[in-house]
């Protein structure tokens, strides 16, 4: 232990690090070396799952004599009831907080969460789930954070309006990540408001991921038809998610446009009810490092077509489709287990096992089966 007492605090620091937060605790309370290079990294993350340990932390913060929020870069809470005077009281003490989650954000209003870009202007990252959080909130946001990378609006009831993407446009520019749902934008219904939310989306060109729940079938279509004169949307786009919206009428023409100009896709996710196996074909060629595949409301793919697609996409680890696809009979590796393997049939687990029912998801196990299977004929 001697050897270890002369390293100097910042090699303590890169080896505490790799502990989990249980080991951390004991290395604490060594000696005031070790205490001095693990605690900060305790802190790193608050993780408050009841009001209990909320009043403990905040006590915590407020009587530390060594500043001890400045050390928090993680804010997580769980716990029903966590309301705005709680939220501010908690918040001024973490001025380099750059995470903030609530999983349970019923009480979380823009009396608060106005005052987040004041408090932590370095965020990254914001999710919140069932907040009456609104559009000021987020211009706020928006115009002051400007690390925002991040933003995930889940159930939220306020985000009422196409305007929160213009806001977004006129602000939010290092955003890569972002997830909303939109159900309660009815303005989307309108054309002319779908298309200028697009443009608006387009503006976020560092986007990675784009996730849109409850999206109006003409908005999602114009995600994915949008062309512009000048640039390809979002050029690194790794993940879209269109499968909680309600179905397309996306034909293959504008599936396979949409994917030849976005090849680092590796999950794609649409509901449209005019796919054939010409965009299964496609994606083979055009998405070599694809891993998630989900196709709702297609019922124009054949076994063939999908065998062929699994055996040419080597990384693909989950496909999902919907019912009244595929049948179970045309996938024999799948039978002899089907719900350890990820095979969800229409009927009973005997009836599945018998070769009827529909094949809906397939897993890494599954579709290795496929792969080493025979080759799939001409159709």
């Amino acid at each position: 232990m001697s050897s270890l007492n002369h390293l100097p605090l910042e090699i303590l620091s890169l080896i505490g690090k790799h502990l989990q937060p249980w080991d951390l605790y004991e290395c604490s309370l060594v000696n005031k070396r070790f205490y001095t290079a693990t605690n900060p990294l305790l802190w790193r993350t608050l993780e408050l799952f009841d009001a209990e340990t909320l009043q403990k932390v905040i006590t915590s913060l407020v009587d530390a004599r060594d500043s001890l929020g400045r050390h928090v870069r993680d804010l997580v809470t769980y716990c029903d009831g966590f309301n705005d005077n709680d939220f501010l009281l908690l918040i001024k003490h973490l001025p380099h907080l750059v995470s903030f989650t609530s999983e349970a954000a019923d009480n979380l209003t823009d009396n608060s969460l106005h005052r987040l870009a004041h408090y932590c202007p370095n965020l990254t990252t914001l999710y919140l789930r069932l907040s009456p959080v609104s559009l000021p909130s987020i211009i706020s946001l928006s115009q002051h954070c400007h690390q925002l990378r991040d933003v995930c609006l889940d159930a939220c009831p306020n985000i009422s309006s196409s305007d929160f993407f213009s806001a977004l446009a006129h602000g939010a520019m290092t955003l890569e990540r972002l997830q909303v749902d939109v159900s309660q934008m009815l303005d989307l219904r309108e054309p002319r408001i779908a298309d200028k939310a697009v443009l608006d989306l387009a503006v976020l060109d560092r986007l990675t991921e784009l996730c849109l729940w409850y999206a109006p079938n003409a908005f999602s279509e114009r995600i994915i038809t949008l062309t512009t004169t000048d640039h390809i949307p979002w050029p690194h786009l790794k993940d879209i998610d269109l499968s909680e919206s309600s179905y397309t009428h996306l034909t293959d023409r504008q599936f396979v446009a949409f994917i030849q100009s976005h090849p680092d896709l590796t999950s794609i996710a649409l509901n449209s009810s005019l796919l054939t196996n010409t965009s299964l074909h496609a994606i083979a060629i055009y998405l070599p490092s694809v891993s998630s595949i989900t196709l709702l409301s297609c019922r124009h793919f054949t076994h063939l077509a999908v065998r062929r697609l699994i055996r040419n996409c080597p990384r693909l680890t989950s496909f999902f489709l919907s019912e009244g696809c595929l049948w179970i009979e045309h996938f024999p590796e799948m039978r002899e287990a089907p719900f350890k393997m990820g095979l969800i049939a229409t009927t009973t687990t005997a009836a599945a096992t018998s070769g009827h029912g529909y094949v809906t998801a397939m897993y890494t196990d599954d579709l290795q089966q496929i792969r080493l299977g025979p080759e799939p004929g001409d159709e």
